[in-house]
Parts: structure tokens; C-alpha cells; sequence
């Protein structure tokens, strides 16, 4: 295995972030990870597609079916 570190842009600046130089990897800085933070909490940033299947949700499921489904 090699001893090079492992390099990262980083995903809000696209600065270098280098494993193990600080605690906040991917991100370069405390600054840029609570920015990347408060993008999703503010919903700038979004999954582009449900995690599931609307067909297959459990708010279709209920107890009296005896049915879980797929």
C-alpha cells in the first residue's frame, strides 16, 4: 500500500484538502464544512430523486394487511 496522502478538492471551494491535516476532511476548513452544512439545512442543496419509491413507501403499508412490503 502506498504512503501518499490522499488529496481531495474540496467541495465547497474546490481548494486542496489533504487526509489527515485536520479534522474537518473532505472540506479544507471548519469554515467551508459549515457552509456546506448550512446549504443543506437551508435547502439550497437537495437529492435529486426520492430515496424511495412512492409505490413501494411504507405509508402505504398498514398493520391490518399483514403485508410488508417488497
Amino acid at each position: 500500500m502506498s504512503d501518499l496522502p490522499i488529496k481531495k478538492k474540496c467541495p465547497s471551494c474546490q481548494g486542496l484538502s489533504v487526509y489527515g491535516e485536520h479534522a474537518h476532511f473532505p472540506f479544507c476548513s471548519a469554515r467551508c464544512r459549515d457552509r456546506d452544512f448550512l446549504a443543506w439545512t437551508d435547502e439550497a442543496r437537495t437529492l435529486s430523486t426520492p430515496l424511495v419509491d412512492a409505490e413501494n413507501s411504507m405509508d402505504n403499508f398498514s398493520l391490518s394487511d399483514g403485508v410488508f412490503p417488497d
